[in-house]
């Protein structure tokens, strides 16, 4: 008994490092020359490796993992170099998502989830954006930065988008936990993440996050049976919150591009412009729309991992040179693109088996698969670890509420 005590133990801790970890995955003190860090993958190995019996898996679970292994090998083979960096990153990636996918649930069946972790990691997170605001040299030696005068700052991040996918990812599990308890506790950390979207990371990207994930909140309640006046209080207050927080906040943002491309198109031109507009955002639309195109003319076969920039020339054409700034690229500025793309209908196929294992009866949680596969069409890297943990939240979720899975 106390042998297995000491093994629980144990488990126990390298789990909480794994996470920990994992919260900050691209600290890596410059010791890799790369944006995403090994960590997770690694310290999740030993976790499995540590806990007592044997590591629990979602059902038919081996059988993804079979498909998903063969689509990996013909990616190789149809790739140019199939012994390149890009290959390498690539299978690193997608294991990486399995791999903290399979760590977190164990860990989240044995232990629960790690509240205390997941906040204290957001506080320093905020305090790495207001370090940064002083002097944006001093968090260079532990994370890699690119960023300009006048765009946001990245706290831990590469890029202020990224920072802003870390806030919103974050927030969005610790609500899941909570069951969306709206605690004194939860308030105020979400109340300092909301306010860092415009403030610290002030990035486009993270700013249309907020706006879907707000959407979805009101479509939610909207189409509910019953709407009792808690719930439209609520939505009151957050309305209005929205809006004061944005005119506090105008005059300082207003010099950046977004709102002012964002003043533009709505007294001028029509909303959808601004996919055509604003460079950044034709770019990431592109990559949406070619990855999932490609795969189409690759007859839904793995298309390989640095082939992505063939197919660029023709579908710009296609698509009557709508996309104008990319001029082709290997990497895929997509979650959802990158699976579907590189591995075919065997991607879609993990993509698949993973929104279904997170799936119950209910409307709430079909909100929430809905809304976390629009997100995942963005430019979110594939081995972010907070995807494979809101999968892995999920589908524990539904498997405490008593449901097969």
């Amino acid at each position: 008994m106390e042998l297995a005590n000491n093994r629980l133990t144990i488990a126990k801790f390298f789990g909480g490092l794994a996470i920990l970890v994992s919260l900050f995955p691209w600290v890596g003190f410059n010791i890799l020359n790369t944006d995403s860090q090994p960590w997770p993958l690694f310290f999740f190995v030993i976790f499995l490796a540590t806990i007592p019996k044997k590591v629990i898996t979602p059902k038919n679970f081996y059988i993804l993992f079979l498909i998903f292994i063969i689509g990996i090998f013909i990616s190789i083979f149809e790739s140019n170099n199939m012994f390149s960096f890009l290959t390498i990153r690539a299978i690193y990636n997608y294991l990486a998502f399995v791999i903290v996918f399979i760590g977190f649930y164990n860990y989240l069946l044995k232990f629960g989830f790690p509240i205390k972790i997941f906040i204290i990691a957001n506080f320093i997170w905020l305090a790495g954006g207001l370090v940064e605001l002083y002097s944006a040299d001093l968090l260079q030696s532990i994370a890699p930065q690119r960023t300009t005068s006048g765009r946001g700052v990245t706290s831990f991040a590469p890029e202020p988008s990224f920072f802003a996918v870390y806030l919103f990812f974050s927030s969005w599990s610790i609500l899941l936990a909570n069951e969306y308890r709206l605690e004194k506790n939860i308030k105020l950390i979400l109340l300092f993440n909301f306010v860092s979207f415009f403030v610290l990371a002030k990035s486009a990207m993270g700013i249309l996050y907020l706006l879907i994930g707000f959407s979805f909140i009101v479509f939610y309640h909207l189409f509910r049976i019953q709407i009792n006046k808690r719930v439209l209080k609520t939505l009151i207050i957050g309305i209005l919150f929205f809006v004061v927080i944005a005119l506090i906040f105008f005059p300082y943002l207003q010099e950046n591009r977004y709102v002012d491309l964002a003043i533009k198109i709505s007294s001028e031109l029509n909303p959808f412009d601004i996919f055509y507009l604003d460079a950044s955002m034709n770019e990431r639309l592109q990559h949406i729309v070619f990855s999932i195109h490609g795969v189409f003319l690759n007859y839904m076969m793995p298309g390989g991992f640095d082939t992505f920039i063939y197919h660029h020339n023709y579908l710009v054409n296609f698509y009557n040179n709508y996309f104008w700034w990319d001029q082709g690229s290997v990497k895929i500025l997509s979650w959802i693109g990158d699976w579907i793309y590189q591995l075919g209908f065997f991607g879609i196929i993990v993509i698949w088996y993973f929104f279904k294992i997170s799936e119950e009866k209910t409307y709430k949680n079909f909100i929430e698969r809905l809304l976390l596969f629009i997100i995942l069409l963005s430019a979110i890297p594939v081995a972010f670890p907070l995807v494979a943990m809101i999968f892995a939240l999920l589908t524990y979720i539904k498997k405490i509420n008593y449901q097969s899975i």
